[in-house]
């Protein structure tokens, strides 16, 4: 069977009743009849709002009513769904088979992850909520706001419209809503949708470009593509002769002459040898200081020799009676110079006396050896022979150091005049220098038109470009259509059969309603409309202009065709609100109207809940059970006193929420 969708009752808490009172409904046929104004639409528009739903509300619900609690049955699900008019964002639901409370959910919010009241619904009803639809140019999603229209048929819409066909807008929800409703989506043709949306939209995004583009060409009036490239290739051509009188230039000012190429090697081979001559003279310079340094040592120790040996001879004819040294007496000094005794006259060294300068020890002469008398002649000559080999090969580096220094000079006016020769056969200076001027500036001016051809060239082949993905664009939007339109084709070729079957039966009520003025009804395979004659049904007159017994028998026609099938998703559950507004009580079409619902609604094999709301029941309708009446006494709202006809409020003045 299809959705399995019941409404069991409704409690409503107001402000002046104790425990709230309740209405329960049949789960076949229910009829709520009653005079105008009486609450008969109040009952369905606060059922609607305890689901979360928009809906038509007077003032006696903004003065009395508190809290709406309605049970319902969705799918394997036994709820009841509460909604306050105090806090009236969100819906509290509790799960009457566990005695649980399931949780609180928003009726709208703006966070996708969080499910509203209208999710959930489709939810429990196994519908899917993942389907889109376009109403203009935005995208949004299938929810159970939408499948309420196939449930509730409004007494403004039950004698003019289906499911708001007429708005064009929405033309595209209530056809997605039904295929939605009886398997008719396929996952590849929804795909193509979204791929044709997307295409669409970078249409849009590249012809807006194009035309801002377009604009800019046309105010900055750009010349055409093959101007553009004619004048490219002139300034190409002028490049190519100035670039050849450059090089005839170049090659008479002898920038690629053998003479530059070999002075250059010159200056090359002159400038390392001046670095290597440098470095020999530095080497040259730290071997003389060296030299020095020991000249002046061999001068002083030979000065130290002649000074012992004059010593000597001068102290050589004297008798001493003591040490001149250590002031001890001579007389007693032996043969040899025992450890510790003084060299002259052989004797121990004295004891230091206090006060004795001890510096003169310390002094570098008294660490020197002395000269021994016979012995001083030959050190003198040794160390003036050394003095002599230093003084000479100082005197020989000062001639190398001389003879680098000039050969340095050399070398440094040689570099100095092959740079001044390079620099007057290549430099501003040289000849033909002017001329090369000349032709650098030309060649610059050549480069720099062909760079700003070039970039108009790069503007144009960008303005281009724009046209191109434009076209591109387009050609995907062509290609997807196309596609689309093959897919579209296939799976209308494969929901014909349902169609068919459903336009059979839609036929077949009809002409058991005795329908007047009806040769041919049928459901259509293109906006699963109603079609009497070949003509939408909206369009087709009858007895009194109305169109009830079209729209009432489609919408049981679709049921008919749903409550047998396990994979439709239509809710069984159909709410009529005064079929009897256009039709009268008197009627014969309105009795077999009647007649027709009941019998759908009590079939056992195929459960199925109506309710219908009106004034009056049809002369010689005799309701089996589920008779439901509500009058000013006993309004639609228990416990609430009705005045009676001077307070009643018409569905058409009620406020929309």
């Amino acid at each position: 069977m299809s959705t399995r969708f019941r409404i069991n009752a409704l409690e409503i808490v107001t402000r002046n009743s104790g425990n709230p009172p309740r209405r329960e409904f049949s789960s076949g046929l229910n009829l709520i009849i009653g005079p105008p104004g009486s609450g008969k639409s109040t009952i369905i528009e606060l059922i609607k709002f305890g689901l979360g739903l928009k809906f038509r509300k007077t003032p006696v619900v903004e003065r009395k009513v508190l809290e709406v609690r309605v049970e319902i049955e969705a799918g394997t699900q036994e709820l009841q769904l509460t909604r306050s008019t105090v806090t009236p964002a969100e819906v509290l639901v509790h799960d009457l088979i566990t005695q649980e409370d399931i949780g609180a959910y928003p009726v709208s919010t703006d966070d996708p992850e969080v499910p509203t009241i209208a999710k959930r619904l489709l939810s429990w009803l196994g519908i899917r909520d993942d389907v889109s639809f376009t109403v203009g140019k935005k995208r949004d999603t299938l929810t159970f706001a939408h499948v309420w229209d196939y449930i509730h048929v409004p007494q403004s819409d039950i004698d003019q419209r289906i499911a708001h066909h007429d708005s064009s807008t929405l033309s595209q929800r209530r056809r997605r809503l039904f295929q939605l409703l009886f398997d008719m989506i396929d996952s590849e043709l929804q795909e193509l949708e979204n791929q044709l949306l997307s295409a669409k939209d970078t249409l849009r995004q590249t012809q807006r470009r194009q035309e801002g583009v377009a604009a800019f060409q046309e105010r900055a009036e750009l010349p055409s593509e093959s101007d553009l490239r004619r004048e490219l290739d002139a300034a190409w051509q002028r490049r190519d002769r100035i670039a050849e009188s450059l090089t005839e230039v170049r090659s008479a000012m002898g920038i690629h002459d053998d003479r530059v190429l070999t002075l250059q090697g010159l200056l090359g081979t002159n400038r390392s040898s001046i670095i290597r001559t440098q470095e020999v003279l530095r080497a040259l310079n730290e071997v003389q200081t060296e030299r020095n340094s020991r000249i002046t040592e061999l001068a002083e120790s030979l000065d130290r020799a002649q000074r012992v040996n004059s010593s000597s001879s001068l102290l050589a004819p004297i008798e001493f009676s003591q040490c001149p040294r250590c002031m001890q007496s001579i007389d007693e000094r032996g043969p040899s110079v025992p450890e510790h005794s003084c060299r002259l006259c052989l004797q121990d060294e004295p004891e230091p006396t206090q006060g004795e300068d001890s510096d003169r020890k310390a002094k570098p002469e008294d660490t020197l050896p002395l000269v021994i008398l016979g012995e001083s002649g030959a050190q003198e000559v040794q160390l003036s022979q050394q003095r002599e080999e230093l003084l000479s090969l100082h005197a020989q580096g000062d001639r190398e150091k001389a003879t680098l220094t000039s050969h340095l000079e050399y070398l440094q006016e040689g570099n100095r005049e092959l740079r001044s020769e390079i620099e007057l056969l290549t430099g501003t200076n040289g000849p033909h220098t002017e001329e090369l001027s000349r032709v650098r500036e030309a060649l610059a001016t050549a480069e720099a038109e062909i760079g700003n051809l070039e970039n108009f060239l790069g503007v144009n082949s960008q303005i281009n470009s724009f046209q191109e993905d434009v076209t591109r664009a387009q050609n995907k939007v062509d290609s997807v259509q196309e596609e689309r339109q093959s897919r579209e084709e296939f799976v209308q070729n494969s929901n014909d059969e349902l169609l068919e079957q459903m336009s059979q039966r839609y036929n077949g009520l009809l002409h058991s309603l005795r329908t007047p003025n009806v040769e041919q009804g049928r459901i259509s395979t293109i906006d699963y409309l109603p079609y009497i004659d070949d003509t939408r049904f909206d369009r087709v007159n009858i007895s009194g202009g109305n169109q009830v017994p079209f729209i009432v028998g489609y919408w049981l026609t679709l049921q008919s065709i749903a409550l047998p099938n396990p994979n439709y998703r239509l809710p069984s559950c159909l709410i009529l609100d005064s079929p009897q507004k256009s039709l009268g009580p008197l009627q014969t079409l309105s009795l077999n109207l009647y007649k027709r619902i009941q019998d759908i609604a009590d079939a056992p094999e195929n459960p199925f809940q109506v309710f219908v709301v009106d004034t009056n029941l049809p002369s010689d309708f005799e309701p089996a059970h589920g008779l439901i009446k509500v009058n000013y006494p006993s309004p639609g709202i228990p416990g609430i006193t009705h005045r009676g006809p001077q307070d009643a409020l018409l569905v058409e003045e009620m406020e929309d929420e």
